[in-house]
């Protein structure tokens, strides 16, 4: 469980670590690519989570997807979450 956990603080540091102009490019890059899939455009509910620290900015999709009428589904967090105080989704 240890490596487990330091694997985890280094894989976000590396993230962490890209600058927010790249991550935001990414996330476009990701969005469009998604978009063009027929399972996105069938589909008439999304499964996503909502982006946290330097995770990739689903804030896009999710933004577009609730413009095309698509019902956005996200993760439940119960508790406190090191590093966010928000523990509602």
């Amino acid at each position: 469980m240890e490596d487990k956990k330091k694997l985890r603080k280094k894989i976000q540091l590396i993230r962490d670590n890209i600058p927010l102009k790249i991550r935001l490019e990414k996330a476009r890059q990701i969005t469009k690519k998604l978009e063009k899939t027929d399972e996105y455009q069938k589909a008439k509910s999304i499964l996503i989570y909502y982006p946290f620290r330097s995770e990739i900015d689903t804030t896009i999709i999710i933004k577009k997807a609730i413009k095309r009428g698509k019902k956005i589904i996200l993760p439940k967090v119960s508790g406190q979450i090191e590093g966010n105080t928000n523990t509602e989704a």
